[in-house]
């Protein structure tokens, strides 16, 4: 065999046979090593696609001015837009820190400590949920005939909005946390409201009289709401078609 790779110089050529190997080698790890990159290159662009998606529905979360371009079906719709009444309260805030500042001014929020301010942010959402305005009223009953339950019902259920609007734009909630609250603030203005007439003209009854007691002075226009009223009970779209399991204790 030694003969074949011999020249009639008696030069060998397996040095020769040697380098075409390595050569088709060299090709062939080329070859494998750009295919894994672009497959790796797909998958990050679909990452980012998908990343970019998500990130397009927190925008949406947090900027009351792109539900008509949003993918949010008409119930997530009408749980964002109720607090459409209350977004010019946040108007100036821009930026994360100027935010950070608002909440630890108004709401005694300390994020030097990141599990603090979300125990807060929910101790504060509960308060807001539970008592909020109407708090005033069961104080000083005197009061009750210049404002109803309605009225400043419907004006901490816009500001619950807000509150976790605010929530998300500096990362203290997430955004299944806030969906949940959302829908569930928006089962109880269906439940004690008719129509967005109705809610804005309770809406604006309760503002002047929290601004009138605590001498705040803003004049606010109400603007008209274009997002259809539920029909449904907002709950029967939340209904999931799969059985819940029981558990059992052994």
């Amino acid at each position: 065999m030694y003969q074949i790779f011999e020249t009639s110089g008696g030069t060998s050529l397996m040095p020769f046979l040697l380098f075409i190997i390595v050569l088709l080698l060299l090709a062939y790890l080329y070859f494998q090593i750009t295919k894994l990159s672009k497959e790796a290159q797909s998958k990050q662009i679909k990452k980012v696609a998908n990343d970019g998606k998500k990130k397009s529905t927190l925008e949406v979360l947090i900027n009351s001015d792109c539900f008509a371009d949003s993918q949010l079906n008409s119930i997530e719709q009408f749980s964002w837009a109720i607090g459409h009444f209350a977004y010019d309260e946040i108007k100036a805030v821009q930026t994360q820190k100027e935010l950070r500042e608002q909440l630890s001014e108004q709401w005694s929020m300390n994020f030097n400590d990141e599990a603090l301010a979300k125990d807060r942010i929910i101790y504060t959402l509960q308060k807001i949920w539970s008592e909020g305005s109407t708090n005033l009223l069961l104080k000083n009953m005197s009061l009750a005939g210049k404002v109803s339950i309605r009225d400043l019902v419907a004006l901490d259920c816009s500001r619950f909005v807000v509150l976790i609007r605010q929530a998300l734009m500096v990362d203290l909630i997430a955004e299944q946390e806030a969906w949940g609250l959302l829908f569930l603030n928006a089962q109880r203005v269906q439940d004690c409201y008719d129509s967005w007439q109705d809610f804005a003209q309770c809406y604006q009854t309760g503002r002047d009289f929290y601004n009138e007691h605590y001498d705040v002075k803003d004049a606010i226009q109400i603007q008209e709401v274009k997002f259809q009223w539920p029909k449904e009970a907002i709950f029967s779209h939340l209904i999931s078609e799969e059985p819940i399991k029981e558990s059992i204790d052994v």
